[in-house]
């Protein structure tokens, strides 16, 4: 059996095979910022203004009270831009050969104010959490890239894991319950900047967190499979792709969306 400190070690270890094969930034042993190449973030943005602005079009509608911008029949031409081009950031990290499964990226617009509606969600991202503890599993690494708006004071914290970190920490909880693992953590300083692209191990945690007058942020945040093991939560079936179908995006498939 693995010692609680021989768990971190041991997904330390792992993630640093990871994040080998791309240039990065450290932020901490389980956390780095990469920055994208400029043509492809200036599409992102590009693809990212239109899909903001046509859900605006229709009164955000398509969000959830976690701040995501569902896609939806009408703006799904839209949302597979987006999606197109953040794939095509992934495959500029050279770790193609690692993915195993693909995610839907979550497409987040976070208000200047917390949503009336998610104050009191045991999901509310406001609260320190693992994306672990939502059902992801322990075999994924959890991507982050600001991308509009105002990410200085509207941004992710990302908090440092205690040295009796252990395997338990990876179980799926409700992650208000979890709050005990949480204040364990130590805040990190870091850069939240438009042009990263930021990678942490999924049992790291973070946060939104919002100062006294930020304005709203627009973001992309998901986990990426890189075990083919099916150890994440069934109710995620429905937001995984296919290696093969992804490669394929734009050129053979399209993402479509049955609702409006």
């Amino acid at each position: 059996m693995k010692s609680k400190l021989n768990y971190r070690s041991y997904r330390v270890k792992k993630f640093k095979n990871f994040t080998s094969y791309f240039k990065s930034e450290q932020i901490s042993d389980l956390v780095v910022a990469h920055k994208i190449n400029k043509k492809l973030y200036k599409k992102l943005t590009e693809s990212s203004k239109n899909y903001l602005r046509l859900s605006k079009k229709h009164n955000l509608l398509n969000m959830t009270p976690n701040g995501k911008l569902m896609p939806k029949k009408e703006i799904e031409s839209s949302f597979n831009d987006i999606v197109i081009t953040f794939r095509d950031i992934i495959l500029s990290l050279n770790i193609n050969h690692l993915i195993k499964k693909w995610t839907i990226p979550a497409i987040r617009y976070k208000e200047e104010n917390i949503n009336k509606l998610n104050i009191k969600r045991s999901s509310r991202s406001e609260l320190a959490h693992s994306d672990a503890w939502a059902g992801w599993g322990e075999d994924a690494v959890l991507l982050q890239i600001p991308i509009l708006g105002d990410t200085v004071n509207n941004r992710v914290n990302y908090y440092d894991l205690p040295d009796d970190f252990n395997k338990t920490w990876m179980k799926k909880y409700s992650f208000e319950k979890a709050q005990k693992f949480a204040k364990k953590c130590k805040k990190i300083n870091h850069h939240y900047k438009k042009g990263y692209i930021y990678l942490a191990d999924i049992s790291v945690i973070h946060s939104t967190h919002r100062r006294k007058n930020s304005k709203p942020r627009m973001s992309i945040d998901i986990p990426l499979i890189i075990s083919s093991k099916k150890n994440y939560d069934k109710k995620f079936e429905n937001e995984i792709i296919s290696k093969s179908t992804m490669n394929k995006l734009g050129s053979k498939y399209k993402i479509q969306c049955k609702a409006k």
